[in-house]
């Protein structure tokens, strides 16, 4: 059963709990609904120069034990980590940006979870 769990989320979207409804997902997948396993998507809030907070502090450690940023994470996205990460993505072949995206957490070893 879907149910909109709205009152932890400003933009009052539904939230799938886990339950599969014929009306759902129509007629002709509800026959092997019981058996479908359904994944989760995890939202990516893509990190951007001038960033702070934890986010940015765990990328920081990442590209610290990697080599590519010295001294100590401060969780602000400034000059020197937005160097670092054009250094990473660069070497793992990565696009040039400046954001850190769903492919630069995947390189860098860092899973999301919602």
């Amino acid at each position: 059963m879907v149910q909109n769990r709205t009152a932890h989320f400003p933009l009052h979207l539904p939230v799938y709990t886990g339950e599969i409804r014929r009306a759902d997902i129509g007629d002709a997948a509800a026959y092997c609904a019981d058996k479908v396993r359904v994944r989760r998507r995890v939202r990516v809030v893509a990190l951007l120069p001038g960033d702070r907070g934890s986010d940015v502090r765990e990328v920081q450690t990442r590209l610290i034990q990697k080599g590519y940023l010295f001294g100590a994470p401060d969780g602000v996205f400034g000059e020197y980590t937005k160097a670092a990460l054009l250094r990473f993505k660069a070497d793992k072949g990565l696009p040039a940006s400046h954001e850190v995206d769903w492919a630069t957490y995947r390189a860098l070893g860092i899973l999301l979870f919602e």
